[in-house]
Parts: structure tokens; sequence; C-alpha cells
């Protein structure tokens, strides 16, 4: 019985000391890549952080995740490195970010009015608004509740109201006249309210006139 004892506290003793040691370092497991000497590895440092590397072409795939975080400034789930988060950025729990930094600017969209941010597309060749265009030959007052569309002046036309649910009385809406016409050459005014805005020309048109419109808030 006394050896029997000694021998379990002999193993109890011996299972402490490893687990103090596999704590001391990282863990990993791995898996040759084909065709290479990489490795794809999930590795659990010993400061805690986790490592996914996938081999050449291939993906990290996370199923069923709710949220992602490192428990510290800044926290989210990092896009590349340190150098990109997506989630709570900054620990403000009333905010939710996309934070992108490159080697000279920072870019953070985000949904908390008191941290300011920088907002930067660029390389980007095209870009595509929520629109309507109007067609021709449909003029006057329109519905339109989206951030982008046209509007068509009537021969003699000096003002439409556009119906938008997305427009406040502080909303910036920009005007611009798509026809070439020889009377109404310019936007006089485009004054917001509640739910519309009212466009109004220098001028009543010659012939029918297209107007765009965008919408910022």
């Amino acid at each position: 019985m006394k050896k029997t004892n000694l021998l379990i506290s002999i193993l109890v003793l011996a299972l402490s000391v490893l687990a103090c040691n596999a704590q001391s370092r990282s863990n990993r497991i791995y898996r040759p890549c084909p065709a290479t000497t990489s490795l794809a590895t999930v590795e659990v440092e010993k400061d805690g952080d986790i490592d996914l590397t996938a081999c050449s072409g291939r993906s990290i795939v996370l199923s069923g995740l709710t949220q992602i975080t490192n428990g510290t400034s800044p926290s989210g789930l990092s896009i590349t490195s340190t150098n990109s988060f997506l989630g709570d950025f900054n620990n403000n729990s009333n905010g939710t970010y996309l934070r992108i930094i490159d080697s000279s600017s920072t870019y953070a969209f985000n949904a908390d009015a008191s941290a300011a941010g920088i907002f930067a597309l660029q390389e980007i060749a095209d870009y595509q608004l929520n629109r309507t265009i109007t067609a021709g030959g449909t003029t006057g007052n329109r519905t339109i509740n989206k951030t982008a569309g046209t509007v068509n002046f009537a021969a003699a036309a000096t003002a439409i109201t556009v119906t938008n649910s997305l427009v406040t009385t502080s909303s910036l809406i920009f005007t611009t006249i798509r026809t070439a016409d020889a009377t109404c050459t310019f936007v006089k005014s485009t004054v917001p309210g509640s739910g519309s805005f009212v466009i109004t020309l220098n001028a009543g048109c010659t012939a029918e006139t297209s107007v765009g419109f965008l919408v910022l808030n």
C-alpha cells in the first residue's frame, strides 16, 4: 500500500511538472502543405495568442462564431496581423468598427459619432450607389427612397419635389443638371425637408431636362 501511494504521489508530481512546462511554451498542431516545405499550423502561444496559418491558396474557416475579441484595446477580429480590426475597436461598446491601417494612413469606419475617423476608398474603379434613374418621358414630382437618382423637368417647369424617406432637414443633397438646355442652365436651390426635398432651377426649361441628385446624411 505504501509503495502504491508513493507511486501515485510521484505520478501526480510528474503530471504537475509537465502541465507547468506545457504552459511555459507554445503548443502547435501542424500539417505539411503539398509541394512545399511550409506548414499549415494552429498555434497556442505561451502568452495566450492563437495563430492560424493556412497553406498557400487555402482558407481559414471559422464557423458558428458570434464574437471574437482579444480582451484588450483594440479588440475584435484582426484581419491582417495587427494592422486591421473588425469589431469593437478601442473598447467603445457603443461603436462598430472596421479599421484598416496601411503604412501611412488609418481609415476608420465607425458607428460612434464621438470618434473621429477618416473614410478613404482608393484604387476602386467603379462606385455604385442604390439609385433610381427616371426614364425619359416621366416628368414632375417623384418618390425615390434611395440615396441617388434622377428626375425629369418638363418644358417650362422650374421646380420638382422629390419624396425621399432618407431625407431630413439636416441632409446634404447634391444636384446637377444632366441635360443641356437653352434656358434652365443651373440648379438655383435644393431645399431639404422632413422626408422630401425641392429642386428649383434658375428658369423654366425649353424642353424636358434631367437632374440628378445624391443624398448624404
